[in-house]
């Protein structure tokens, strides 16, 4: 997953927070950051990696799983037999139904 912030500029896609950080004289405000989180979906080999696809997180409170998952599934259906003999994943996919294909 990568993340990608501003604090000064935002686009209609933009996920927001509010951080805390110290200003110019030192004193603690508070502050909008607007940021995006994507899942990336990589065929590597040994010799070179490509990227396949881009999920974007679509709301602050949504999971990596969710979005990877809505990344997996199209790629599963059109590429499986061809490319994956393996697959890649944190931990927290190995629950529930994320594995079953």
């Amino acid at each position: 997953m990568s993340t990608s912030r501003a604090r000064s500029r935002c686009c209609p896609q933009c996920l927001q927070r509010q951080i805390k950080i110290k200003n110019e004289q030192g004193q603690e405000e508070q502050v909008t950051e607007y940021y995006h989180k994507e899942v990336y979906a990589q065929l590597s080999g040994p010799q070179w990696n490509t990227l396949l696809d881009v999920e974007p997180l679509t709301v602050r409170e949504e999971e990596e799983r969710a979005a990877a998952l809505r990344l997996v599934g199209p790629l599963a259906a059109a590429l499986w037999v061809r490319f994956f003999d393996v697959v890649v994943a944190d931990a927290w996919y190995a629950k529930g139904p994320s594995l079953k294909r």
